[in-house]
């Protein structure tokens, strides 16, 4: 999990979000169940495409690329159900994995969990190896590892690979006597640590204990 910066609200959402709130919230107070093409507006293309870029295409919480052919899609970190004003908000919009969503809809503010573009889970979190742990006597940290199952084994084991495939640039970069083909394997290992990378959390951390990054 990373910081995410939020991007500029879309034009789609600037011109419609209080008349698709409104309309929705007519359903709502009605007891009804909104049809979709009233309530789905929130995964407009346009809108879509706007957080696709600001979290790289990766699911907000366990930094998991979401593919055409994998579950994932335009979601809420505050549950539509239960803060429906709230569902065309554009902070309150992210992309998430069908796992990860289905946990922090569930648990998302009790006890209170990492929002990644309000609370930097750096200073909540720590990576050893392919695991994601608390930082010591961090209640938000420990909750949200717990919680959100940021250890569940397909993550343990997708971030081992990740790491394996970097040992043998590492290697390389370790025993390079030329200053010059050093510092470019360091630039091509640093770019695995960028946070358009996947797991790019658990990179960087990893980097930083093998010494490239300081």
């Amino acid at each position: 999990m990373i910081l995410i910066r939020k991007n500029i609200k879309p034009d789609i959402l600037v011109t419609n979000d209080i008349i698709w709130t409104h309309s929705y919230m007519t359903y709502v107070n009605d007891n009804q169940a909104a049809p979709d093409n009233v309530m789905g507006h929130y995964r407009h293309p346009e809108i879509r495409a706007s957080i696709e870029n600001e979290t790289n295409s990766k699911c907000a919480y366990c930094e998991s690329l979401i593919k055409p052919a994998s579950f994932g899609d335009v979601e809420h970190i505050l549950p539509k159900k239960k803060y429906p004003k709230n569902i065309f908000q554009w902070e309150n919009l992210t992309l998430a994995c069908e796992v990860c969503n289905r946990k922090y809809k569930k648990e998302h503010d009790n006890p209170p969990l990492i929002n990644p573009y309000i609370n930097n889970p750096s200073d909540h979190l720590l990576s050893e190896g392919p695991m994601i742990i608390s930082k010591p006597n961090n209640i938000m940290g420990e909750v949200t590892v717990t919680i959100m199952g940021l250890n569940r084994n397909d993550l343990l084991l997708r971030r081992a690979e990740k790491i394996n495939s970097l040992l043998s640039l590492l290697n390389r970069w370790e025993s390079e006597t030329n200053p010059a083909l050093k510092e470019i394997l360091k630039i091509q290992l640093c770019q695995e640590a960028d946070n358009s990378k996947e797991y790019s959390f658990i990179v960087k951390s990893f980097l930083e204990r093998m010494g490239v990054i300081p």
